[in-house]
């Protein structure tokens, strides 16, 4: 915590406020006052416990003054709204106190109800780890009750722990994925929101086959060990004056996540490595933004009509 200004600080405890203040709002108003055991603090009690100890002891001990506590109890404020304003008003009381606190306030000592000195600034943080602290005591009571409760930043343990794992490894296709890589181009031309009648016209093109593996450089991506199977792939054709993009499709359940740029990236490096020059892509109208993003440029199109629909491709050249 820095001692140059206030400021700093009083935006981060905002933000804790505010993720303290979303786990309070999950409490019902008939459970206010239930506790899991005799004698220990209902769910009210912890609210007020953090409104009043933040104004009546941090607050006076950073101004020079003794602790004036007034305790937790329902005479405080009783009842849901009552609770909840009594809450909201003492951390507006504390934050006008301690807006006004200058360096040389943060840097002197202040005395604890305990009768220790310490620097106004760490009795500041203590404050912070004392909310986190009755903060997890209400996360626990809720799940005692099997209240659902809102993730501390936004992603459940669940969720991290899934975007945490290793992302999928890319290596170079082999004839034994001929049958996966089909399944994958068509759903994720499909994905799109094409007539059914256009899908089953593409069927052949959208048919990888072992020989389609052989001849050509298919590279795909494929998930960790632990769950295995493929997600996306790139075909390149070696055309001899220059390369083409004959595929780059990924299953629309793991797109969004940066996984064709680097399937896209991994084709610029064969071509780099195996004969520079000219990337050629007839792009999916849909992924002309992409390829764009990717650095490829637009040269012109290419007529692709489908069952007598006129329609245009987007082609666009890249120098590798």
């Amino acid at each position: 915590m820095s001692t140059d200004s206030i400021e700093p600080f009083l935006d981060y405890f905002e933000r804790v406020r505010e993720r303290t203040r979303r786990v309070v709002l999950c409490v019902p108003p008939e459970q206010l006052e239930w506790t899991h055991k005799a004698g220990a603090f209902t769910f009210g009690d912890l609210i007020r416990h953090l409104g009043a100890i933040e104004r009546w002891m941090f607050a006076e001990n950073a101004q020079g003054r003794p602790s004036r506590y007034p305790g937790h109890g329902p005479e405080l404020a009783a009842g849901h709204a009552a609770v909840l304003e009594y809450f909201d008003a003492m951390h507006r009381e504390s934050v006008e106190i301690f807006r006004r606190l200058t360096p040389e306030d943060l840097a002197r000592r202040c005395e604890t109800p305990g009768g220790a000195a310490i620097a106004v600034w760490k009795w500041l943080r203590s404050m912070v780890e004392h909310e986190i602290h009755h903060r997890g005591q209400i996360y626990l009571m809720l799940g005692i009750l099997g209240i659902p409760t809102p993730p501390l930043y936004g992603l459940t343990s669940e969720e991290v722990r899934e975007r945490s794992r290793p992302g999928p490894a890319i290596r170079p296709a082999t004839a034994s994925d001929a049958p996966e890589l089909t399944v994958i181009a068509r759903a994720a031309k499909r994905h799109w929101g094409y007539p059914e009648a256009w899908l089953a016209a593409w069927e052949p093109v959208l048919t990888i086959t072992p020989e389609y593996v052989g001849r050509n450089t298919v590279l795909v991506a494929e998930r960790a060990a632990m769950d295995g199977g493929v997600v996306a792939f790139v075909g390149l054709v070696d055309a001899g004056t220059h390369w083409e993009l004959d595929h780059l499709w990924v299953l629309p359940e793991h797109q969004g996540h940066g996984l064709g740029s680097r399937l896209f990236a991994a084709a610029l490096e064969e071509v780099r490595s195996r004969r520079p020059g000219v990337l050629r892509i007839e792009a999916e109208p849909y992924a002309l933004g992409f390829y764009e993003r990717c650095g490829a440029r637009q040269v012109g199109t290419v007529a692709a009509p489908v069952l007598g629909t006129p329609r245009d491709l987007p082609l666009l050249e890249l120098t590798v």
